[in-house]
């Protein structure tokens, strides 16, 4: 058996499968909470989750389907919370077939998506409430009501409907779906139970598949924990490196603080105190600064050390010395031209400084011009005859002059130079250079005071000198030893490695070392419980991601299996249901697996359906896959057809009819439509062949009561002894009602009782016709004649008084009459009389 095959292979399933296999075979059915707990199922096995899985009894479910009892579904009763169908109704089931009628809204839709989510079926499952309800929604349920072994057991919908022993035995048969099913490549559910095991198990896997990867991403997070460390330590390296396989416990001897860091901390507190309180770096820089002041007052003092050198202030006496000597040879030279010429203050600076001026406004007007003048430029008097003029120019020309000249600019610039080394200070009074001279080298700092008083006094000589143009011998200045600062240099150069700043900053470095992978440990303390977190997460991502979720088996098995039980049976059985039902134009079934399902597809000539049949046609092709696949299935007992000729024109809809009717024969047969043509087709095939035949209508009420069940069929679809047992039951009714006129009031409810009865008994008389005396060669709701029917009809011209008169009574004065002719209301009496006569009638020329 099929069945057993599938139980052995799930039987070596992963747990977590074996757990879907368990739902599926029972019908339970796998909503968001099931696949929550096969989802932890499975991350249980695969050491995703902790916790232990509890075994699954597959076996059992063999016993169930195989018990050998004898199982018919009988019906279906106390419908609870489905759309708006009426709770209080029982819908019952024939041994053999079952016709339930009911126009659209009437609830019928609602009655088969019970069935398709109750048995084997790939048709509408949506079950919806009352939306039209004001009442708090309920449950939606209902009872199967089953018939094992001829005792009537009970099953619970959907809670209890978990054992294929009920499920298996009906399958449901959906026009649209089946047609979707032929046209296109959609899954093939052979033995339903059997083959949907496999799409269902591979829909479940794929399912936990896709949670897996879910939790993954919600799982999956970067390592962002260095960001919360400012400087590059040791644990901040530690903690950028952590993942999945890091080791917690490790990790937190790692991030540990011991006793050994405590103390060490409170003994850097105070080191770190004591170092900062030396002040180091500030210390270098003031003994850097002073050691610049010093080299910069030795510059100074050697400048003045030169300006007033013994060298140089022989220098400065030859000079004047020169100058002297130049300016009486100049006078002597020069102004004895000028005898006799009478000119005061000759020879004097004024004088000399007159012509001076006079030559060089002269040349200025000359070069000019470009012309010698022969006037004086003061009075325009006429000097070319005049000789004291040239004289002048002479004297101005002399060798001596010129070198006097040049050496009163060189002490004139000697003065300059002089007067500016005199204000320049050597150290500033309020400068860091003289309080630190002040208070360690006093002495030296005293003996530049005293160079610099000499200095001065010795300016002041040498400036009297050069201004008198006489050199005093007394002149002189002791020049200053500089290597006394060299010697303070030496010494700040010593406290400065004294102070050894490059240990001091070699141990504060230490410090900030330790403080630094202290405070990362008291960093990594506080984040220890989310980075604990994020290695458990990581490590479950790490293991999730080694997981791998195939269906690949599923689709192999199911592949083989179906080869095995289903492929030469099927094809067999279907090339027959083709011919029964005249369709049978070579159409070649071919299956193929894909994704862990069989896939089924009808062509002919490498062409879809769709392209090459009509749609009666594809309806046809799709019935005969139906019940070629519940032919195979030696468990299947009942099948239901919904709507299976909506749309077909009459011929197939009698070779349908004709088929399901036949096939009441073999198993429990359930038809429900709309098409009241079809039922009477189905009642008429139910007689011709001796068929069971039970009648179910599903109706809507005046008060809006939906899904009303009736055991008798429609008025309309009645034929002629149905519709005179029922107007004998309605005058029974009617009769009561007479009795019990009292008032006005009853009296109009007899009168309309009445008028109904008697247009259902006109009607019944037109139906005789039909019936009677033409032995259903034409009928109203057939689209063909029976020629053959008429052999057996009795009709005469000689009837039809005896019609038109029992028409006539019933129905004259129904019609709307004149105010004349007053109202007649039969009796009950007249009105059996009505029945009898239409009723004697039909037994006087029944055939």
């Amino acid at each position: 058996m099929l069945l057993d095959d599938i139980i052995l292979w799930a039987n070596t399933l992963p747990h977590w499968q074996k757990m879907i296999s368990y739902y599926i075979l029972h019908s339970i059915k796998i909503d968001e909470i099931g696949m929550d707990k096969i989802y932890e199922a499975f991350k249980r096995e695969r050491g995703l989750s902790e916790g232990s899985n509890k075994d699954f009894d597959l076996d059992q479910i063999q016993s169930d389907a195989q018990d050998g009892s004898s199982i018919y579904w009988r019906g279906i009763e106390n419908v609870q919370g489905v759309n708006a169908l009426s709770s209080q109704q029982k819908l019952e089931i024939g041994p053999q077939l079952t016709i339930i009628y009911g126009k659209n809204g009437s609830g019928k839709s609602s009655y088969s998506r019970i069935f398709n989510n109750a048995f084997m079926s790939r048709g509408d499952k949506t079950l919806l409430p009352n939306i039209y309800s004001k009442t708090k929604s309920v449950d939606r349920s209902a009872e199967l009501i089953f018939e094992v072994d001829k005792e009537e057991k009970r099953v619970f919908f959907p809670k209890n409907l978990n054992s294929q022993r009920y499920s298996r035995k009906v399958s449901v048969f959906d026009a649209i779906s089946a047609m979707g099913d032929m046209t296109k490549e959609n899954e093939l559910s052979l033995s339903p139970i059997e083959f949907n095991f496999f799409d269902s198990l591979v829909r479940c896997i794929t399912n936990v598949k896709e949670k897996l990867e879910v939790e993954k991403r919600q799982n999956r997070e970067p390592n962002s924990f260095s960001d919360y460390f400012d400087t590059d330590t040791d644990i901040k390296k530690v903690v950028s490196e952590i993942n999945g396989k890091t080791n917690i416990k490790e990790l937190r001897l790692k991030f540990d603080i011991s006793t050994e860091d405590l103390e060490k901390s409170r003994k850097y507190v105070a080191r770190k105190k004591e170092l900062e309180a030396l002040n180091i770096s500030e210390k270098l820089k003031q003994i850097d600064d002073l050691a610049i002041d010093i080299e910069s007052v030795k510059s100074i003092i050697n400048q003045q050390n030169d300006k007033v050198s013994k060298e140089r202030l022989e220098k400065i006496q030859k000079l004047i010395e020169k100058q002297n000597k130049l300016f009486i040879l100049s006078s002597q030279e020069g102004l004895k031209q000028f005898d006799g010429d009478d000119i005061k203050n000759i020879g004097s600076s004024e004088w000399k400084n007159f012509i001076e001026a006079a030559k060089t406004y002269h040349d200025s007007i000359v070069e000019s011009d470009g012309t010698e003048l022969d006037y004086c430029v003061l009075c325009k008097q006429d000097i070319s005859k005049i000789e004291l003029i040239d004289k002048y120019w002479s004297y101005l020309k002399s060798e001596a002059e010129v070198q006097l000249t040049h050496v009163n600019k060189e002490i004139g610039a000697l003065s300059k130079d002089f007067e500016k080394l005199k204000n320049l200070d050597m150290i500033h009074p309020q400068s860091k250079l003289y309080e630190y001279l002040k208070s360690h080298h006093d002495e030296t700092l005293e003996q530049i005071s005293e160079f610099k008083k000499r200095f001065c006094d010795c300016i002041d000589d040498v400036m009297l000198a050069l201004s008198e143009k006489r050199w005093n011998m007394k002149i002189d200045c002791q020049a200053f030893d500089v290597s006394n600062l060299d010697d303070v240099s030496q010494i700040l150069t010593s406290e400065k490695k004294k102070l050894n700043s490059e240990k001091v900053n070699e141990e504060l470095k230490k410090i900030k070392v330790f403080f630094g992978e202290y405070n990362a440990k008291l960093c990594a303390n506080k984040l220890l419980p989310k980075i604990e977190g994020f290695i458990i997460k990581s490590a479950w991502v790490e293991n999730a991601d080694k997981q791998r979720i195939s269906t690949s088996s599923v689709t192999r098995k199911q592949k083989e299996l179906f080869n095995k039980y289903v492929t030469e049976e099927y094809v067999e059985r279907f090339q027959i249901e083709c011919k029964n039902l005249n369709v049978d134009f070579g159409v070649n079934p071919t299956q193929r697996g894909a994704v862990g399902t069989t896939r089924n597809k009808l062509s002919i000539k490498g062409k879809n359906l769709n392209e090459v049949f009509s749609e009666g046609e594809q309806r046809s092709v799709a019935l005969a896959n139906f019940l070629a696949e519940t032919g195979i299935s030696s468990e299947n007992s009942c099948v239901i057809f919904d709507d299976p000729v909506s749309s077909l024109d009459y011929e197939r809809r009698d070779c349908i009819a004709n088929r399901l009717v036949s096939l009441a024969r073999e198993k429990q047969v359930v038809i429900l439509t709309h098409d009241l043509s079809f039922m009477k087709i189905l009642e008429n095939l139910a007689e011709k062949y001796k068929i069971d035949c039970k009648f179910q209508h599903i109706q809507t009420l005046p008060t809006g009561d939906i899904g009303i069940i009736s055991n008798n069929i429609p008025w309309i679809g009645m034929k002629v002894p149905a519709r005179i047992r029922s107007l004998r039951g309605q005058l029974q009714t009617i009769t009561a009602q007479y009795r019990k006129c009292k008032t006005s009031e009853s009296f109009a409810e007899y009168y309309s009782k009445v008028k109904l009865w008697c247009e259902n008994l006109r009607e019944t008389w037109e139906r005789v016709v039909e019936e009677t005396l033409l032995c259903s060669a034409i009928e109203r709701y057939k689209p063909s004649v029976n020629t053959q029917s008429l052999k057996k009809a009795t009709f005469t011209k000689e009837l039809y008084p005896e019609i038109e008169s029992g028409m006539s009574e019933c129905s004259s004065w129904v019609h709307d009459r004149a105010e004349g002719l007053g109202e007649s209301i039969p009796k009950p009496e007249e009105l059996e009389k009505y029945l009898e006569r239409c009723d004697n009638f039909i037994k006087m020329y029944q055939s």
